[in-house]
C-alpha cells in the first residue's frame, strides 16, 4: 500500500512499476529506473509502459526503504487487492501485510 500511495500511479501502472523494479533489481540494473540520489523512479525512461492515452506518468518520488521492500518481494501478475465484499477491507489489509507493503507508525 505504501508503494501504491507514494507513487500515485493507477493500479495498472503500479503493477508494471512493481514488476519492473523486481525484474531490474534481479538483473542488477535497478539504477536504470530508480535514481537513489534523488529518490525518484523515472517512468519516462520506459515510455511504452508509462506514457499513453490520457495518463502519463513521468516520475514518482519514492523513499529508498519502500523500493527496497519491493525488491525483496515477488513480482506479481495478479490482482493483489481482492474485490470488494463484506470482508473486502479485512482481506485487503491481510494481503497488504502479507506482501510487506503496509506499515503502522513505520512498523511492518
Amino acid at each position: 500500500m505504501d508503494f501504491l500511495a507514494v507513487t500515485g500511479l493507477h493500479y495498472r501502472e503500479f503493477m508494471i512499476s512493481w514488476n519492473l523494479i523486481v525484474d531490474l533489481s534481479g538483473k542488477n540494473r535497478l539504477r536504470e529506473y530508480y535514481k537513489e540520489d534523488r529518490s525518484v523512479l523515472e517512468h519516462f525512461r520506459f515510455k511504452d509502459l508509462f506514457i499513453h492515452g490520457s495518463k502519463k506518468a513521468f516520475i514518482s518520488f519514492v523513499p529508498l526503504e519502500i523500493v527496497e521492500k519491493v525488491t525483496s518481494g515477488p513480482s506479481t501478475t495478479r490482482n493483489v487487492f481482492p474485490k470488494e465484499s463484506k470482508e473486502g477491507d479485512k482481506r485487503k489489509i491481510r494481503r497488504c501485510w502479507s506482501l510487506g507493503l503496509c506499515t503502522v507508525n513505520g512498523v511492518m
